[in-house]
């Protein structure tokens, strides 16, 4: 309801999806086609007006607001006067003690929940006026005097020609305050494109109060609108809110906090430029884009305690969670897929025939310069990465989006551009790193099971893990030197093992048979699955407590053995988590472990094993045999995520919750809750390995150091 109501009317800040994309893309075409039309007459040029009402919420008539629920939304009658049948009071607090109050007898409450809603229905007649005025469907028309207009809540951006500013600006000036608005003159700015501070008109124009500008809008409904100089100047908006971006990544830096520091990076910095990519061409927000994209990796930096970054661990880092990487994606990887998808959102919007004249936008948008670089860049980049998959290298097929700019309601989304680019560029380094660095490869591709980045999301708790453990965990997801591995150069005594997998933490992960965790890795998995039958009303057996195996009461075939009802078989669940870094378990033909091979390996031997079980004992009870293949990156094989998905999702799940404690763990239900307590459980095992391992090998260097020392001392030294 509201959507049609405000749509029609051009305010496009309420309940319209990207309405400050689609504000921002048809101001921009607006300007374009009308500077085609004037066809080199000055007076027909477009000249942008950007106006501001001050303080508007806190304006807004009661009265036309009350009218208008009424007559629109009759439903809403009763809320709205409640909250607005009579004065109310603003209260000043200071110090945890109100210190004035101030009545309140005008405007929008803010902290009314549908506070944007009310303003726009306080607002209605005013851009039904201005709507009415304005003629904004007829601006296409040659010689017309209609003008385009969009708002986006208080802020209102019109392109009316030249011939026609004064006309426009004196209007809102008289008529807006008789709807309880008053323009901020300060921040009303005209551009006179192509026009002069010295004509009659700029003079005009700033008798008036207002602003002028011949190179453009400084903030156009949330970017600049103008040439290549004005958008990129050093002082511009782009550059005021990328160096505002830069300065939190660095404040971010001084909390010294890893898993603090990661999660701001991650859900605070990397965005914070995102919207850029959806109102500006990729050619002009690139340049900012890497510079905010640079301070992004030397906050990661900083986290993982690097002396430097190397290019394969930017990339990583950089990708998202589901290509293996860090998922610290930042504008300048989705300016391209970005700016496309906000054209098709527009274009999809303007199809819904809002506007009459929603054909013209369309056809101006699919022939306008901008658009069309962008697209032929990102359909050149899938076409390169088809002709490679084709002639039989490591990228395998992928299914990319059409990209059809003369019909621009089909243009893909942001997502599945972004899916799509991220995909080439983590093509591009799988087969770097297949070529030059196998184990690598191995590593990335169980990065991007599902479930290995899981663990990623969980918030900083009390007691859950320390900060040098969570900092391991995240140096051995992204394959950077664990810090406290600097200067060991062999594990201990009776174990061979030398070189980058010491730096690594690789060789403790599950190689080391002295210090690795492997039986504590595999008890805190069952132990979560246990939590989790137990959640779900499950029947469960510790292995311990029955004769499984006719014959062999000792052995102990399942980890967690459960089952919903006494009526049912038992799921005997068998837990194996497989190390992708370990290549000596790979066939002679293979060069790395595909995607969960690693984990099939090791379920197949669990499957043989049992196997042998069943030939030479018989099962006491009837019980359905269930290996769970992981990998140490978090990862999960395809069988544990079905296993999964059953459990969560029956109705034994659906009657249960999440209680105080694991509402901790960032989780909004049982399914996400569970894959993120296993996928941490797996990581954080292993990283208290690699420090185990750690310690043991610093311990063992400095017994070689002293008995080195001890053996080249001279006879007699110490007898002083």
């Amino acid at each position: 309801f509201f959507a049609e109501l405000f749509a029609k009317l051009r305010q496009l800040g309420c309940a319209i999806p990207a309405g400050v994309e689609i504000a921002c893309h048809t101001t921009v075409l607006a300007c374009d086609r009308l500077e085609s039309l004037a066809d080199g007459d000055d007076d027909e040029m477009p000249s942008p007006i950007q106006i501001d009402f001050e303080n508007g919420f806190n304006n807004v008539d009661r009265a036309a607001l009350q009218e208008a629920v009424q007559e629109h939304c009759p439903q809403l009658l009763r809320y709205n006067t409640l909250c607005y049948h009579g004065p109310g009071n603003l209260y000043a607090i200071e110090g945890g003690k109100v210190v004035a109050t101030i009545p309140c007898n005008h405007g929008v409450w803010q902290g009314d929940s549908i506070g944007s809603h009310k303003y726009c229905l306080g607002m209605l007649k005013f851009f039904q006026k201005l709507a009415s005025e304005l003629q904004p469907h007829t601006a296409f028309n040659h010689q017309s005097a209609g003008v385009p207009f969009s708002a986006i809540i208080d802020d209102v951006t019109l392109v009316p020609r030249r011939r026609h500013v004064l006309t426009v600006l004196d209007f809102i000036l008289q008529e807006a305050p008789k709807h309880g608005q008053v323009p901020n003159l300060g921040k009303t700015v005209v551009w006179l494109r192509k026009g002069s501070l010295r004509s009659d008109l700029a003079r005009q124009l700033i008798r008036r109060g207002v602003k002028v500008s011949i190179n453009g809008l400084d903030r156009l409904l949330g970017a600049p609108v103008g040439g290549t100089d004005w958008i990129t100047k050093d002082d511009g908006h782009l550059a005021r809110i990328t160096g505002k971006a830069i300065h939190l990544t660095e404040c971010i830096s001084t909390i010294k906090h890893p898993q603090c520091e990661y999660l701001l990076l991650r859900y605070c910095s990397s965005n914070s430029l995102h919207h850029i990519g959806r109102l500006i061409s990729p050619r002009l927000a690139q340049g900012f884009a890497s510079q905010h994209h640079e301070a992004v990796l030397e906050g990661a930096r900083r986290v993982l305690l690097a002396e430097k970054l190397s290019p394969i661990q930017q990339a990583r880092l950089t990708l998202p969670e589901y290509e293996g990487g860090g998922a610290l994606t930042t504008a300048k990887q989705v300016l391209n897929g970005a700016f496309l998808g906000s054209a098709g959102a527009t274009a999809r919007w303007l199809s819904g025939k809002w506007w009459p004249e929603y054909a013209e936008y369309l056809k101006v948008m699919a022939s306008h310069r901008e658009y069309q670089n962008v697209a032929n860049i990102v359909e050149q980049q899938f076409e390169a990465y088809g002709a490679t998959a084709m002639a039989g290298t490591t990228r395998p097929p992928y299914r990319f989006p059409d990209i059809d700019l003369q019909t621009p309601t089909s243009l893909p989304t942001q997502k599945q551009l972004s899916r799509a680019l991220h995909r080439i560029v983590a093509a591009d380094l799988m087969q770097d790193l297949v070529a030059s660095a196998p184990v690598a490869a191995s590593w990335h591709i169980s990065c991007s099971l599902p479930g290995s980045g899981s663990w990623l999301h969980t918030m900083p708790y009390v007691n859950r893990v320390a900060a040098k453990t969570w900092r391991t965990m995240f140096c051995l997801r992204m394959m950077a030197p664990i810090p406290e591995a600097a200067g060991v150069d062999r594990c201990v005594s009776g174990c061979s093992c030398k070189g980058w997998q010491l730096q690594l933490g690789f060789h403790w992960m599950s190689g080391c048979e002295k210090h690795s965790y492997n039986t504590i890795r595999h008890n805190a998995v069952a132990a979560v699955f246990r939590r989790l039958f137990k959640k779900i009303g499950w029947e469960t057996r510790l292995k311990e407590q029955a004769g499984w195996l006719v014959g062999a009461p000792d052995l102990r075939p399942y980890d967690c053995p459960a089952r919903p009802n006494s009526s049912t078989p038992w799921t005997g669940i068998d837990i194996a988590v497989a190390d992708p870094s370990r290549h000596g378990y790979l066939s002679n033909n293979q060069r790395y472990f595909k995607k969960a091979a690693a984990a099939g390996r090791y379920v197949h031997k669990k499957q043989t094993n049992y196997n042998r079980l069943l030939n030479q004992f018989s099962v006491r009870y009837l019980v359905d045999y269930t290996p769970l293949g992981f990998e140490v990156t978090g990862g999960f094989s395809k069988k544990v995520c079905s296993l999964l998905s059953h459990l969560l999702e029956s109705e034994e799940a659906a009657k249960a919750s999440l209680s105080a404690t694991e509402w901790s763990w960032s989780a909004m239900g049982l399914p996400a809750y569970f894959q993120q307590a296993i996928s941490f459980e797996i990581v954080r095992i292993t990283a208290m390995s690699v420090q185990n391992g750690i310690r043991h090998a610093q311990a063992a260097a400095v017994t070689r150091h002293a008995q080195a020392a001890a053996i080249s001392r001279p006879a007699g030294s110490d007898s002083e």
